[in-house]
């Protein structure tokens, strides 16, 4: 009980808690397994969950419906569970790995080859959860290339003094909704002042929503948010960043505004599930007493 009016009372600012505590005290609807990272909440799914009754477990031994591969680390590992499992394939989303499946998906490159690319480009951690970046103008000298990072190709999205970020959800074969981000244009990356929902089909064309769903297949992604940025100039949409353990929705909304968000989600993610649930359901997975870690490449 005092787990379930913990979650509650963080759901306080958007939700009535009464009903949240009970039905995640009294009747969960599933259980989901979180592993191994725990969802705080500030995740989208800590609050999916608390919003629909389902009582995340963070045990695998604990008994539970589904299974989230939940790791911020970009780094696949095998799961200890034969439950049907979301995510289950999707480790490395690493920046060089984005900009890999981007370029097959979608046929034109994101990446670059800093010695050799004349112009300005985006240097970057290839890592997760990393909010650094510079512009750069090449080509650059080889000694001033650093390997642990990835160059990319410079988009331009600023409109009317403002750079637009568009973050894509995904839930399945879904993407039920759009935040566009409007940041300084002489900001950082974290630096955003407002966000809005926006419906996927006035962000996207068809063809290009079928290429993001096609995109996330090819990275193993069942449930995640994409950062997309489209180019002023030519027009083109580039996937530059993949987050499998996502927060939000974004901050810089009311809260009214997160619950709204909450709610128009909350369909597409309950079809996940019940995707992901019949997608396993005939896959065989390795016993969980012999769950082990998979070194990174």
């Amino acid at each position: 009980m005092r787990r379930s009016v913990d979650v509650g009372w963080e759901m306080a600012h958007l939700v009535e808690p009464a009903p949240v505590v009970l039905r995640l005290a009294l009747r969960p609807s599933r259980r989901i397994l979180a592993w191994p990272d725990v969802p705080s909440r500030y995740q989208v799914l800590f609050k999916l969950c608390a919003l629909n009754g389902f009582r995340i477990v963070t045990d695998p031994k604990e008994p539970h419906d589904v299974a989230f591969h939940f790791e911020y680390r970009v780094q696949p590992c095998r799961f200890p569970s034969d439950k049907p499992t979301v995510n289950r394939d999707c480790g490395d989303v690493s920046k060089r790995r984005v900009a890999e499946v981007f370029e097959k998906v979608f046929g034109y490159a994101l990446a670059v080859a800093p010695q050799s690319h004349d112009g300005a480009m985006v240097e970057k951690p290839n890592g997760n959860y990393t909010f650094e970046g510079r512009i750069l103008h090449g080509p650059l000298r080889q000694e001033d290339i650093d390997p642990d990072r990835v160059y990319e190709r410079y988009i331009d999205t600023v409109v009317a003094g403002e750079a637009v970020d568009l973050r894509t959800p995904v839930y399945g074969q879904e993407i039920p909704i759009v935040y566009a981000k409007r940041r300084p244009q002489s900001g950082g990356l974290k630096d955003h002042t407002s966000a809005k929902i926006c419906d996927p089909e006035d962000v996207y064309s068809p063809s290009e929503r079928d290429g993001l769903l096609m995109f996330a297949r090819e990275l193993g992604l069942d449930y995640g948010e994409l950062d997309v940025l489209r180019d002023r100039k030519d027009g083109r949409i580039y996937v530059v960043d993949v987050n499998n353990t996502p927060a939000g929705p974004p901050q810089q909304m009311s809260n009214a505004e997160i619950a709204t968000a909450l709610r128009m989600i909350s369909p597409s993610f309950e079809r996940l599930l019940d995707f992901v649930a019949e997608r396993d359901s005939a896959r065989p997975v390795a016993h969980p007493g012999k769950a082990a870690r998979v070194p990174s490449e």
